[in-house]
């Protein structure tokens, strides 16, 4: 089992940090088109005389609670953009993490989201930032709770996680174990207090994705889950496990 250096244990940390990979990836291609004044898929209008545009990545591996992320930074030619998301030269996101993975909980085309996406900055962005890195980051949201997932996970466990600043703000995160030892986070869903109805959506949810094989569960006393499971994974095991609060670590990433 992974540690945190505080000692606690993190089950979620390979696929949690995918997660954290895939939202800053998606911020920055958007903080970007903000900076140069056009999306990817446009020309440049050459009556304005802009000659500044994309010029690759620069490697970066951020430090984070789940461990290190690999990043692929947007340049542009003319030198404009340095991340707002972190700052130029930040290695260091601690303090991110529960902000961002909340963003995969939400229904990615509410206000709610966006308030979200908002908080992430010390400054928010002006709405034309904002629909710059929105549309980079809802598909990238969408694409990943309707993503197609294995038929059959040796076990599935729970995750609780909890916002640094919110208050009742907590998700619960289900995690697969694929067979060759690798965890992944299947789906992420908000409750102040988990019910039956509220377990039944989320493993139909599961189902309907495509793991149809019954897995060994593992959870703490969630409310109304083993009644889930028997409904709809009658003949899976549900072994009862410590399902640890990931809170949020002491460091905050410098942002710009």
């Amino acid at each position: 089992m992974e540690e945190k250096k505080t000692g606690r244990r993190v089950p979620a940390a390979e696929g949690a940090a995918r997660l954290l990979q895939v939202a800053l990836q998606a911020i920055m291609q958007g903080e970007l088109d903000a900076t140069l004044g056009y999306d990817r898929s446009q020309r440049r209008h050459l009556e304005t005389g802009e000659k500044n545009f994309r010029n690759g990545y620069s490697a970066r591996t951020l430090r984070t609670a789940f461990g290190p992320v690999p990043l692929a930074v947007p340049r542009d030619r003319g030198g404009a953009y340095a991340p707002r998301i972190l700052s130029r030269y930040a290695r260091d996101a601690r303090g991110l993490e529960e902000k961002l993975l909340l963003l995969f909980a939400q229904d990615a085309d509410t206000e709610t989201f966006a308030g979200q996406v908002r908080a992430l900055y010390e400054t928010p962005p002006s709405e034309e930032e904002m629909r710059h890195i929105a549309s980079h980051l809802l598909p990238a949201v969408r694409a990943w709770q309707m993503r197609r997932l294995e038929s059959s996970y040796p076990f599935i466990a729970l995750e609780i996680v909890r916002e640094q600043e919110g208050v009742g703000r907590t998700a619960q995160m289900l995690l697969g174990e694929l067979p060759d030892g690798r965890r992944e986070v299947l789906g992420i869903r908000l409750a102040a207090r988990p019910s039956f109805r509220f377990w039944i959506e989320a493993l139909a949810d599961l189902r309907a994705r495509g793991t149809t094989q019954p897995p060994l569960f593992c959870v703490g006393g969630g409310t109304g889950f083993r009644q889930a499971v028997r409904t709809l994974f009658p003949a899976a095991q549900v072994r009862r496990g410590f399902a640890p609060v990931l809170g949020a670590p002491e460091a905050v990433a410098t942002k710009a």
